[in-house]
């Protein structure tokens, strides 16, 4: 079954994609939030670099699975496949301009009401666009919120961040967020008990010199000493060390129980 449509532009030479984030709602709903990924021509698109990564705005909707039924944060139900006149119109949740995106995830509170995290960054001209930093969107129940930026510092220092969350209730969120501080790669929590207005700073899990990372989202139901996967990656080499992170940073092995490769 398509849900997003795939489709020719008439006035660009490119096609209408998307990329979404998938996840279980309330009862028998699944959630869907996803960003519009502009798949230009070879040889066409911004000073002719053709296919990029280029992708832009942030959207969320709700398929109904008993009832087979589609609806936007207002109820209002609509027909799939979406398009992207239809996305605009119906789902949309912010506008980045010409600033680029990377999806990220949507939890639910206890009303029901969708909270988003989405990267947002400045295309700088590579294929990539450049680094991207998380910002948090939330549903008030009338509308959504600005979409701050979770460290501001990752925004200023122009340098990548990617992260889960989880709502703790309505106002108050916790994300897990990997990110660089000068020479060291860093995870650590954030918290926001002011419905995303600003983050705080919690308790630091993992940090590692020169270090890049790739996070997974958070687990569910998991331990809280076993939360998300991550992986590290160290400048100058292509192997990864791969850790199990929680509440008190990365669950340890003994080195004689662990297969080690040089």
């Amino acid at each position: 079954m398509s849900f997003l449509k795939h489709k020719r532009r008439t006035d660009l030479k490119a096609v209408d994609s998307w990329y979404a984030w998938v996840g279980k709602g309330q009862g028998d709903d699944i959630i869907v939030s996803y960003d519009y990924h502009i798949c230009w021509d070879g040889g066409a698109g911004i000073n002719g670099r053709g296919h990029t990564t280029e992708r832009h705005d942030a959207y969320y909707m709700v398929f109904d699975t008993k009832k087979d039924t589609w609806r936007n944060v207002k109820n209002e139900q609509f027909a799939i496949p979406v398009t992207r006149e239809l996305a605009d119109e119906k789902t949309l949740v912010a506008r980045t301009g010409e600033d680029w995106t990377f999806n990220g995830s949507v939890h639910l509170d206890e009303n029901g009401y969708p909270h988003i995290a989405t990267n947002i960054g400045k295309d700088l001209g590579a294929k990539t666009g450049g680094p991207k930093q998380t910002h948090y969107f939330k549903w008030t129940g009338a509308e959504w919120t600005d979409g701050n930026v979770i460290n501001p510092q990752t925004s200023i220092d122009n340098t990548d961040s990617r992260g889960d969350f989880i709502v703790n209730s309505t106002n108050d969120v916790t994300f897990v967020l990997g990110y660089e501080e000068q020479d060291d790669g860093v995870i650590a929590n954030w918290h926001s008990q002011n419905s995303g207005e600003f983050f705080t700073k919690g308790k630091e899990l993992l940090r590692r010199n020169k270090a890049t990372w790739a996070l997974t989202s958070i687990i569910e139901n998991a331990h809280p000493d076993a939360r998300m996967i991550v992986a590290e990656k160290q400048k100058g080499t292509d192997w990864r060390k791969i850790y199990l992170v929680g509440e008190n940073g990365p669950i340890k092995r003994l080195k004689s129980d662990a297969q080690v490769r040089n």
